[in-house]
């Protein structure tokens, strides 16, 4: 039968907000050096050296990242592919294999083809006669062997199919009669031959069927994204095409061994899956909303002459079929509503009428379906809870309700802003809805072992800075407009006694980046917005505890580099002396010239040199006073300064730290052990490789084990130091030193040296 497939189709895309870390530093009494955190670890021995510092335990309940293919071997395993990293416990790129009990990597996974086919990702798997798993997407190498979008695996290692396909992505797989392999997707030839979008491997090369797929409105650039074997040994094709041999066969086909024949008058737009039922039919699902002429919407049934709808169909598109051992027909997609019900992504066809399986998937849609030998049904795709239970990204039905297939403490996405409490509780805000399994919306609580929520969190997009008041007050600044359900315009306080929210006022008019603490007890904020409680203060002001207060006139100007579409403040920190310093996109601060970086006295603005050439996203104060400054600057004070610098008051300039980083510094924070932790998009610090963090000691830069990874452009957004000297890391990446830690890493190798330790003022100020 047909291998499981998965859309491919839709590539996730990130947004990356810009993180903002305050840290003002005061002393404290040492502690004893921090140890290895005790637990399950991911190999025998560290990849790096200090990898074995990196805890376990923070990966992501399910898997990290989309899964758009799922496959049962013969011997009941689950094998499932996607873009992932991390599939539970387990660093597995792009593939890993489900026991019934725990996730296991195959071989070190899929990798390459950044560039040609934004890879790597597997979108199709399909299991031959001698119980081979054969995996096709985008990628270079698998298992470390060459191997071009599309491998054997043989229970052990990777094997290439001859010379592979081309740089074009494989879409789908299935398996005929005879063993032979039948591949569709972009590409245009396999081993080295034109086949046009759709090949077969008979174990030793490739060979094309017939002409392959050709083009036309509306798909002038053809594809096929679903395959499928009938009972007769026919081979059905669809995707976006509009001739198949040369005949026309408007996004579906057949192939009979010797030529292709179309299926009546074809689909009126993309058809994306394909299975055949217990009866011999075959069910077709796609975007479309006529099949054969016919009225039906994204899902249709060919009886061997002609189309017919399924009920009314899917609101939405249909990507992924699967049959039950009843006969019953299970449709996933981006669907909220099959035969009229609600149905979210994921619905049962009993044969005359549409049913919903539970509260279905919260997230955008279910791209692969498989059934396994127990009668489950796994789902994968890109969700986050299925049935209200967090799965992300995969799921079984039981046939009653939905069941998650691991546990952990990651979140679902991207940390921006860390905070720690009095009580050692870790405090994360970001663009999250669950953290560690628990629904999150934008902000938690860690206490060590697990997640909580804060009330029932913010209402919005994401929650960008934290600070901590004198009274122990919680401040959150963001991308939101609720908090608690309760109106909180961008800027908000979580008061922990009464577990409330509450507003500042009536917020801002835009969107709030940074935060700060005075000595005072004053709260400054900084963003993007022009009024605070209806009062003009472009981009920064300052809460007294009852009513906002411009401070001058704020920052102008701004713009002309792509990360600076100013003017916006972005990092806040306050000075041994009650200094307000400001960092961010703007040329001028209380109308003085002032490029990226200012200092507020408490009356007036000054600039810091000729400040920055490009904008400042982090700021932090060392144990000497000095203030350090990361962003994506390459000059500081017109001195070259890749992206991180410090300011010498005495002397009023500015000095490099060492070469610098290979990218924008967006988080730091001083270390009980006097050093400087720096978080980034940076893939090297003084040109040492240091992926995402990297420690200052004062002369120097060394690498925290082998630091982040993930399957996109990782990077660490936030730090902050627990008090048990634990370095928190959150950003968006999928593992730490090795280990799957998903969007949240704690580091335990800080030793702390010396008569004093220094701490965010948030432990002590509150």
């Amino acid at each position: 039968m047909a291998g499981c497939s998965g859309t491919g189709r839709a590539r996730r895309v990130l947004s990356y907000g810009v993180a903002v870390l305050l840290v003002c530093l005061v002393a404290m009494p040492a502690s004893a050096p921090a140890a290895a955190v005790s637990g399950a670890t991911l190999a025998s021995a560290p990849a790096a050296p200090g990898d074995e510092y990196w805890a376990a335990g923070y990966n992501l309940p399910g898997i990290d990242r989309d899964v758009t293919a799922l496959a049962f071997g013969p011997d009941g395993s689950l094998y499932a592919g996607g873009s992932f990293a991390a599939a539970g416990m387990v660093a597995a790129n792009r593939i890993a294999r489900w026991d019934g009990s725990q996730w296991h990597p195959l071989g070190s996974g899929m990798g390459g083809r950044e560039y040609s086919c934004n890879g790597p990702y597997v979108t199709a798997l399909a299991v031959g006669p001698d119980g081979s798993l054969y995996a096709g997407g985008c990628f270079a190498t698998a298992g470390g062997t060459a191997a071009d979008n599309i491998a054997r695996w043989e229970g052990t290692q990777w094997h290439p199919l001859g010379s592979g396909i081309d740089e074009h992505r494989v879409e789908a797989l299935a398996v005929g009669p005879d063993g032979s392999l039948y591949v569709g997707g972009e590409f245009n030839t396999a081993g080295g031959v034109a086949v046009n979008h759709i090949a077969r491997w008979d174990g030793t090369q490739w060979h094309p069927l017939g002409s392959g797929m050709g083009g036309g409105y509306p798909c002038a650039d053809p594809y096929v994204t679903a395959l499928a074997v009938g009972p007769d040994g026919s081979l059905y094709a669809g995707g976006c095409f509009a001739t198949a041999g040369g005949v026309a066969a408007n996004r579906i086909a057949r192939w009979n061994g010797s030529q292709w024949h179309p299926l009546g008058s074809g689909m009126g737009n993309v058809v994306y899956a394909l299975a055949f039922g217990s009866d011999g039919l075959l069910y077709a699902g796609g975007d479309f909303t006529t099949a054969g002429g016919v009225a039906a919407n994204r899902i249709a049934r060919w009886d061997g002459s002609q189309w017919h709808p399924l009920g009314s169909g899917m609101g939405k598109v249909v990507y992924t079929l699967a049959f039950g051992s009843d006969g019953s027909l299970y449709a996933g997609g981006d669907f909220t509503t099959a035969g009229g019900m609600a149905a979210n992504r994921i619905a049962r066809w009993d044969g005359s009428q549409w049913h919903p399986l539970g509260s279905g998937m919260g997230g955008p849609g279910v791209s692969a379906l498989v059934f396994g030998p127990d009668g489950s049904l796994y789902a994968g795709g890109r969700f986050i809870t299925a049935g209200g239970v967090a799965a992300n990204n995969i799921t079984r039905w039981d046939g009653t309700e939905w069941r998650s297939l691991s546990l952990g403490s990651g979140m679902d996405n991207m940390v921006e802003a860390l905070a720690v409490g009095r009580d050692g509780s870790l405090y994360a805000g970001g663009w999250f809805s669950t953290a560690g399994g628990v629904a999150a919306n934008f902000i938690a609580r860690w206490d060590g072992s697990q997640w909580h929520p804060l009330g029932s969190g913010l209402g919005g997009m994401a929650v960008s800075a934290l600070a901590f008041g004198p009274d122990g007050s919680l401040y959150a600044g963001g991308r939101f407009w609720t908090a608690g359900g309760v109106a909180a315009k961008f800027i908000a306080r979580w008061n922990a006694a009464t577990s409330s929210w509450h507003p500042l006022g009536n917020g801002m008019d835009y969107f709030v980046y940074a935060l700060a603490v005075g000595p005072d007890g004053s709260l400054y904020a900084g963003g993007n917005f022009a009024t605070a409680g209806g009062v003009a203060v472009n981009r920064i002001a300052r809460w007294d505890g009852s009513q906002w207060h411009p401070l001058g006139s704020g920052m102008e100007g701004g713009g002309g580099h792509p990360s600076c579409y100013g003017p916006y403040v972005t990092a806040l920190a306050v000075g041994p002396d009650g200094s307000l310093y400001a960092g961010g996109c703007f040329t001028t601060a209380g109308g003085v010239a002032a490029n990226h970086i200012a200092r507020w006295d408490g009356s007036q603005w000054h600039p810091l040199g000729s400040g920055m050439s490009w904008d400042v996203q982090a700021l932090a104060l060392g144990p000497d006073g000095s203030l350090y400054a990361g962003g994506y600057f390459s000059t500081a004070g017109g001195v070259a300064a890749d992206y991180i610098a410090r300011w010498d008051a005495a002397t009023s300039s500015w000095q490099p730290l060492g070469s610098g980083m290979s990218g924008a510094v967006l988080a730091l924070a001083f270390g009980p052990d006097g050093s400087l932790y720096a978080g980034s998009r940076f893939s090297t610090a003084d040109g040492v490789a240091a992926n995402g963090i990297a420690r200052w000691d004062g002369s120097q830069w060394h690498l925290l084990g082998s630091g982040m990874t993930g399957p996109y452009q990782s990077s660490v957004s936030a730090l902050a130091f627990g008090l048990d000297s634990s370095l928190y890391a959150g950003g968006e990446f999928d593992t730490a030193g090795g280990k799957p830690s998903v969007r949240i890493a704690r580091w335990t190798g800080v030793e702390v040296r010396g008569p004093a330790a220094w701490f965010p003022i948030a432990l002590i100020d509150q």
